[in-house]
């Protein structure tokens, strides 16, 4: 469960940033 907590939460950063990036273009 930490491990996948982990990338979540990992993921979610990298991906919130890019998305909202993307959204704006």
């Amino acid at each position: 469960l930490q491990h996948a907590g982990s990338i979540s939460i990992s993921e979610l950063m990298f991906i919130m940033p890019t998305t909202t990036q993307t959204d704006r273009a």
